[in-house]
């Protein structure tokens, strides 16, 4: 007879019965009353502008959770913080402690929560957290401080140390050098609180590897950081030949231009001076560079030095002392030369003996020619010429020597400005090229060598080959070396490559000896072979050279088994509360049987989603609308028929629609001879917030009379909210003086036209004239005001206005970018901002986030946006630039919503165009 009672209801009649005899009681079972409410974490500090997470468990009597009851938010200061419908809490000013009250049928709970313009470290997070690499191997650490709550913290100085430098050194960026095998404890400390990451460095394998080039680093342009990240994936000896900071070579160029960059491979440089390290002549010396390199440079007084890699003996020689026959340098070099009658020699300096480039052929350098002539040297690396250019072997006196001559290669391509060719090639020259910064590579084998120049990202020019050494003390035949390839995986078929095996002395053809694994052999470079049924498989290769010597047997692995698909939930999104958020997934699968794929989407907030697909051509889209703002985990998770599951995640944050700005606009807008730009106006017309208006307002001129009959009848009605650029057609009126009169006072001073405001608490918003007509350059009145300016902010989130791009297609292909543009983009990255929006350009072009130097950077890069789209006139360029991620000619209107920490995009088309764009982004 002992009730229980499982859902609230009744009331429940329960019956008891005896000898065909019944009775019964009327049960009503009513909800379990909350009696407590639990708040976690209890306790917070966030800084202005961040948010913490608070989740709230009304419990029973007995302290046991109760599911399903609603529960409501408040604070009890809001100016300081509030607080979400999903417990989101925002910090908005310092103060505090504030109470963070959550309330369930009459039964309360609370948090304190302390909002601090600087909160406090807690943990240092090194990512990733233990790596292994090889000697002159590099691994790019990340620290990311938190607060006790565990939320990222931005803008904290990091310091960077090793606890065995000589093992693996550290930058001040975080950047690892593998220098000797061991193992090394590399610590991120901020405010006084330390992360570690293990390094382990083994000894390198393979013949060594230097990788190089000269003419590199001017903090007015950031080439210099695309030749580094190509050095960044190269394992080896980093080489350079002369003028490595501009324009004079001094220690502080040295820090600020050359360290950033290349500096970060200072461990593992080996380097030579060039002309603009002596800028102040051979009896100054060259401080600087002696300054930055130590010891590693050589005598400061000499500048030459020698050393051993691996069978090679490797010189560097200095130009800007004597080089002439019995100089002390010239003998110093016949004197090692004699030491190491090694089979291979290089020697390295700045301004080469032959060159069809600019600069010309120095014949100065001649008698140190000759010396490395005299005594078998075989390749010659300089710099000095802003190109790219590769000899065929020769004498000292430009005669062809294919028996016992020098290659010559040129490597100014390192990131300074490339040079035009004055005219034909000289004598010997093999190949050149002026089109593409980069590194030349050489590998370095006991008898022979390798080379490769190698671009950096989208470049479109290589050059590649090798060759024979051939004087020294002969070595005996080597054995070739195999190389399988692999691991492999396959559901089937697998495609079997051993054409990256290699002989050291060049005896080719190879002849191939697979062992597949299974029971079959092959005698092909490459093997396509089907496996009889699911396993593991040992694949061995050996190759023979063409003089019947057979290397050691090199081994890899064949997984034939059912591969799960890869699944691509896409970027991380932002949404306003109440709008559907779409997700646009993807998967891969190499079994094109594997069909049908299932898929669950969980939300993050309780809701799932499923269905399946029988092609992986369409992708899979879903849409939710989230119940609330906060911070949601979406999961996608795709199966195959056979079991095999893959799955991703995204970030979703959905921002409380009373909180966000909503900022939208365009350039090159009215003109009294079109009806676009009432079209566009009309857009604006149904958006709420801001408005900005990025230069060309009005056109064809600025004038007083054209802003009041074309800009006024249509975006005029948005004046009261708008926030001007000037344009080059403003400047058609001496001073702007028409822009000046129709938008102040909130333009800023008429002189100059640059001028900041905050959007809300969380956005600054940065307003600059890089017009012609007051100078945005480097050191200039403006530029030193924008780097004061983002020195203040205290905002997360950072947006800069101006007119020219830095980044944009044309009909041009060799014109994408603006470097006038270079030192303001300089200053927004250095500070970490966020979005660039810019005019000019007739068309709306998205750009992929990056660097000054236009390369890929998701972690820091700038999102740059051209919307000259407001209604004068567009059309649609021929080519596209480098990391375009969208472009259209259609007339519309750039809108942005700002959240605490992200923003989202979207380009409303006018009436007729169909054209649309839609994203997000996170601030950093």
């Amino acid at each position: 007879g002992l009730v229980t009672g499982k859902a609230a209801g009744g009331p429940v009649t329960i019956t008891a019965t005896s000898e065909g005899k019944s009775g019964s009681a009327s049960v009503t079972v009513i909800p379990v009353p909350v009696a407590s409410v639990a708040v976690s974490p209890p306790t917070a500090t966030i800084a202005v502008g961040g948010t913490v997470q608070l989740t709230a468990t009304p419990q029973d009597a007995n302290g046991h959770p109760l599911t399903g009851r609603t529960v409501t938010w408040s604070t009890n200061d809001a100016s300081v913080a509030s607080v979400s419908t999903s417990g989101l809490v925002t910090g908005h000013a310092a103060g505090g402690p504030v109470t963070i009250i959550a309330t369930s049928e009459g039964q309360s709970g609370s948090a304190s929560i302390t909002v601090s313009t600087v909160v406090a470290v807690a943990s240092v997070d090194v990512s990733p957290p233990a790596a292994t690499i090889q000697v002159n191997g590099t691994v790019q650490l990340t620290a990311t401080p938190k607060d006790a709550a565990g939320n990222p913290l931005s803008g904290r100085s990091v310091t960077w140390s090793s606890s065995a430098p000589a093992i693996a050194a550290v930058n001040s960026n975080g950047f690892v050098v593998g220098v000797a095998a061991g193992s090394a404890s590399i610590s991120a400390t901020s405010e006084g609180i330390a992360g570690s990451a293990t390094i382990t460095v083994q000894a390198a394998s393979g013949p060594p590897v230097i990788a190089g080039a000269g003419d590199i680093a001017d903090c007015s342009r950031a080439s210099q950081e695309a030749t580094a990240r190509v050095l960044d994936n190269i394992a080896g000896t980093v080489v350079t030949f002369g003028d490595m900071a501009y324009p004079d070579g001094s220690f502080t160029q040295f820090m600020t231009c050359y360290d950033p960059s290349w500096g970060r491979h200072k461990a593992r440089t080996k380097p030579a001076p060039g002309n603009h390290e002596y800028n102040f002549g051979s009896a100054a010396g060259a401080p600087g560079y002696y300054q930055y390199f130590g010891a590693v440079a050589g005598d400061p007084t000499k500048g030459y030095y020698s050393y051993d890699l691996g069978a090679w003996h490797v010189v560097v020689i200095n130009n800007y002392v004597s080089m002439a026959a019995g100089s002390a340098q010239e003998q110093w070099l016949r004197t090692d030369l004699a030491s190491h009658p090694t089979t291979c020699t290089l020697a390295y300096w700045h301004e080469p003996r032959f060159s069809s480039g600019g600069n010309g052929s120095n014949v100065a350098t001649q008698p140190i020619w000759q010396a490395l002539y005299d005594y078998g040297a075989d390749v010659v690396l300089n710099g000095h010429d802003h190109d790219y250019e590769r000899f065929a072997p020769q004498t000292p006196t430009v005669a062809l020597d294919n028996v016992n001559g020098i290659r010559e290669f040129v490597v100014g391509t390192g990131g300074n400005s490339l040079y035009s060719w004055p005219g034909n090639p000289i004598a010997n020259s093999e190949l050149r090229s002026n089109v593409n910064y980069g590194v030349i590579k050489l590998t370095l084998w006991p008898t022979s060598y390798d080379w490769q120049f190698v671009p950096v990202a989208g470049g479109t020019f290589s050059d590649q080959g090798n060759a024979l050494c051939h004087s020294g003390t002969p070595v005996q035949n080597q054995a070739p070396v195999a190389n399988p390839g692999g691991p492999y995986y396959s559901e089937g078929t697998v495609l079997l490559d051993g054409t990256q095996s290699r002989d050291p002395d060049a005896n080719t053809p190879l002849t191939y000896a697979w062992d597949l694994g299974d029971g079959t052999t092959a005698n092909t470079a490459t093997v396509t072979h089907t496996y009889p049924a699911e396993g593991q498989y040992v694949v061995t290769l050996r190759v023979t050279d063409s003089k019947g010597l057979t290397g050691a047997p090199a081994s890899t692995s064949v997984s034939i088994a059912n591969v799960a698909p890869t699944v691509n939930a896409g970027p991380d999104q932002s949404v306003v509360g109440g709008t559907p958020l779409t997700m646009q997934a993807t998967f891969s699968d190499p079994g094109a049987t594997d069909y049908p794929w299932a898929y669950t989407i969980t939300w993050g907030d309780g809701a799932t989603d499923a269905g399946t697909t029988n092609t992986q051509a369409n992708g899979i889209t879903a849409s939710h609308q989230y119940p609330a703002p906060g911070r949601y985990t979406a999961r996608i998770t795709v199966t195959d028929k056979d079991g095999g599951v893959g799955s991703d995640d995204i970030v979703v944050k959905v921002l409380d629609p009373a909180t966000v700005q909503v900022f939208s606009g365009a350039s090159n807008i009215a003109s009294c001879g079109t009806d676009e730009d009432e079209a566009t106006a009309q857009i604006l017309d149904g958006l709420p917030g801001s408005v900005f208006a990025l230069g060309d307002n009005v056109n064809p001129s600025g004038s007083a009379a054209n802003y009041t009959n074309c800009y006024t009848p249509t975006w005029g009605r948005h004046k009261a909210r708008t926030r001007a650029v000037v344009g080059n057609h403003e400047y058609d009126v001496a001073g702007a003086s028409a822009f000046y009169n129709y938008f102040k006072p909130t333009v800023g001073d008429s002189a100059k036209y640059y001028y900041s405001f905050d959007l809300g608490p969380y956005w600054h918003v940065i307003v600059l004239n890089n017009t012609a007509s007051v100078n945005s350059g480097a050191g200039s009145v403006e530029e030193q005001w924008l780097k004061a300016d983002l020195a203040a902010n205290t905002k997360p989130c950072v947006i800069a206005m101006f007119h020219y791009p830095l980044f944009f297609s044309s009909d041009d292909p060799s014109w994408h970018s603006a470097s006038g543009v270079l030192a303001i983009w300089n200053d927004l990255y250095a500070a970490g901002a966020d979005i660039v929006l810019n005019g000019q350009q007739y068309d709306y072009e998205r750009f992929a986030q990056q660097d000054p130097g236009a390369n890929l950077d998701p972690a820091r890069g700038i999102r740059e946006f051209n919307a000259g789209t407001g209604g004068y006139a567009t059309g649609m360029p021929t080519s596209i630039a480098p990391n375009t991620e969208a472009v259209s000619d259609a007339f519309g209107v750039l809108k942005l919503t700002l959240g605490p920490d992200s923003y989202i995009w979207d380009f409303i088309p006018a009436p007729g165009y169909t054209f649309t764009d839609h994203g997000s982004g996170n601030c950093h």
